[in-house]
């Protein structure tokens, strides 16, 4: 009432109900109704709104309105003042999941336990408080781009969270915090052994790692963790019986003991779950990396179609990625059609080929596609992995980089010395020049 203008500070933020008193919820909703309109909002106009809606009793005919305004100092404070309110009105929220909580766990006859927690989960990682953004000046994002620009000028690592792979980083610069990259393949061409080896290494850096495994148990993801780590055959990890391998095993185990590594392997994950249990845990300690293993076994609500609702999931998928501030990995299967060419023979992934590929190709940042050549011709490059940039935001798009195939130890490695002659197809001759 005293700045009206004052109101496009607070309004995409503050809600009707973080007001704790029924008259302050409808004053404030009166404010906006007339700003919708055009009308200013002063004591009169608002107390004139209160009686056309038949409840000028809320507000004692309006002298409550002339008090308001009255006895408010300024409106130079105005986010601080909607940071209380909704500070307290957070406040609220938390004693009202807590006492439905309580309630349910007390209920024998409702819900089972997996389910009330994890309703209750997401109920809780909906009070973040909201972000405050809009349209900013030129000369706001000028300055946040420089200082940027200085942090990376100043730091000795690359900007974003390093891989395994030391090509993969030169073109990526690491993956970037906020961003989703989308590892795409066909089946056993590998895509969940780099996945993991990805969430392994983050996490042995340091970096606190959460990983979903939908299509493997914890057990399977940890055995794969000890081999990669150790250099241990995954063969053996399986049948220890032939072979000794049990001082690697000892040093991987305790190499492995400590990190900040959590694997959740419950099945059919919808992305909402999935962004609530990672939110829970931030919470608790920040995440640097999340990775789903993967898109096209996450369950989806069956009501618009799979093309359509893959792609929802990624949004979410990307939403949790700029929430928590760090890159999020998802593993991807491509369409087994899509495999071979005209003439039956086996050709390199491209975007078309993804499952729901116009959704994904939309929302995902990054996607790299792995192919093996060898998998469908043993002389064929044999042992080398192909990663190739499918699609980048700032990164080139195309390049491809060459990895060794050590998928005996559930690993992959970069690639040394020189590649393996591929296997080319002679062209056929097109038109009359030989």
């Amino acid at each position: 009432m005293l700045r009206p203008q004052a109101l496009a500070e607070v309004s995409e933020w503050i809600k009707e109900d973080d007001f704790y008193r029924r008259d302050h919820q409808l004053i404030y909703r009166a404010i906006r109704e007339l700003a919708a309109k055009e009308i200013p909002c002063d004591a009169v106009t608002l107390g004139e709104w209160f009686e056309s809606m038949g409840m000028s009793e809320q507000v004692a005919g309006g002298a409550y309105l002339i008090e308001l305004a009255s006895t408010t100092p300024s409106a130079a404070n105005i986010k601080a003042y909607a940071e209380i309110v909704q500070e307290r009105s957070q406040r609220r929220q938390l004693v009202s999941v807590g006492t439905d909580l309580v309630n349910a766990a007390f209920d024998p006859s409702s819900q089972d336990v997996a389910e009330i927690a994890h309703e209750h989960q997401r109920r809780l990682t909906h009070l973040a408080p909201g972000r405050r953004t809009g349209p900013e000046q030129a000369r706001v994002c000028l300055e946040a781009l420089y200082a940027d620009l200085i942090r990376r000028f100043e730091m000795s690592a690359m900007p974003g969270l390093p891989t395994p792979w030391k090509d993969l980083n030169d073109i990526t610069h690491g993956l970037q915090d906020g961003e989703v990259v989308v590892i795409a393949a066909r089946s056993n061409m590998g895509k969940s052994v780099l996945g993991f080896q990805l969430s392994a290494f983050t996490a042995l850096q340091g970096h606190r790692t959460i990983r979903f495994s939908l299509e493997m148990t914890k057990e399977h993801a940890t055995r794969r963790d000890l081999a990669a780590c150790g250099g241990i055959p995954h063969a053996w990890l399986l049948d220890p019986r032939q072979g000794n391998y049990w001082p690697r095993l000892t040093e991987a185990m305790r190499a492995f003991r400590d990190v900040p590594l959590l694997t959740d392997d419950s099945p059919r994950l919808t992305s909402s779950q999935i962004s609530a249990r990672a939110q829970v845990e931030h919470l608790r300690n920040p995440v640097r990396m999340v990775v789903v293993d993967h898109l096209h076994e996450m369950k989806l609500p069956g009501k618009q179609g799979e093309v359509v609702e893959r792609a929802d999931a990624l949004r979410d998928l990307k939403a949790l990625a700029k929430r928590l501030g760090c890159p999020v990995v998802v593993l991807a299967q491509l369409n087994r059609a899509a495999a071979s060419n005209e003439k039956n023979q086996p050709r390199r992934p491209q975007l078309t080929d993804l499952r729901g590929s116009g959704g994904i190709e939309e929302v995902a940042d990054v996607v790299l596609f792995l192919h093996r050549p060898d998998y469908y011709k043993p002389d064929d490059m044999p042992g080398v992995i192909e990663v190739t940039v499918g699609k980048g935001r700032d990164i080139p798009t195309g390049k491809t980089i060459y990895l060794q195939n050590r998928f005996d130890v559930m690993r992959a490695d970069d690639w040394k010395g020189t590649l393996p002659n591929p296997q080319v197809e002679t062209p056929a001759r097109r038109g009359f020049n030989p």
